[in-house]
């Protein structure tokens, strides 16, 4: 059980697409995938599968797509690469670490809640956010399901502290907002920029005082 009674508040971030820069992180996989001889159309194929049958993304689901299409890779050597291409670039957005680091000088407390694969989202944290990432966080949680009943139960254990949800995701953002409306949702979009979600977090937390 994490203590988060000395926080001046809490903000919980989703993490792709967020924090995570997910689009070249794609990019960059598609380019893998096409290095290994996957046409274009199969990799289009493969991601539509992925988001139509829901499936939680990783190497060896995409692979096993990509397999029934006719095409082979060998999976221990694809992940290797997979891995050392994640570690050698930095996906995090811009000013992410600056505004974490100036948001946790001023005593709010963060939290990671990210919806996939427990094991491909560790390690994208670890390997393609730069060295010291993961300390900002007093909690990191990865979930396939719905995010609200998370909030519900933090909410309820810190009541009283001012708590701030950020996702790029409508459907999680409606969720907490009908299940948990004590909770400030940020419904992050490519109109707002990470500066823009510090400023509400900073505003809000005067009037909480």
């Amino acid at each position: 059980k994490t203590n988060f009674s000395k926080c001046r508040g809490i903000v919980v971030w989703d993490f792709d697409g967020v924090l995570f820069d997910i689009k070249k992180f794609r990019e960059g996989n598609y380019a893998l995938f096409r290095k290994y001889g996957v046409q274009t159309p199969t990799i289009k194929s493969m991601r539509d599968q992925i988001r139509k049958k829901k499936i939680l993304f990783s190497v060896a689901a995409a692979l096993r797509i990509i397999k029934k299409s006719g095409t082979t890779i060998p999976l221990k050597k694809f992940r290797q690469e997979f891995y050392r291409t994640l570690s050698s670039q930095n996906y995090l957005y811009k000013d992410a670490d600056r505004i974490l680091h100036g948001l946790k000088r001023l005593g709010f407390c963060h939290f990671i809640l990210s919806f996939g694969s427990t094991v491909p989202q560790y390690r994208k944290m670890r390997l393609g956010c730069g060295r010291g990432f993961t300390r900002h966080f007093k909690k990191i949680m990865v979930t396939s399901g719905p995010k609200h009943p998370f909030l519900n139960k933090l909410a309820r254990r810190n009541h009283g502290i001012h708590t701030f949800f950020i996702d790029d995701t409508k459907e999680h953002i409606d969720l907490v907002k009908k299940y948990v409306p004590q909770v400030k949702t940020i419904f992050y979009t490519n109109k707002k920029s990470l500066k823009d979600v510090a400023r509400f977090v900073l505003s809000e937390g005067r009037k909480a005082k």
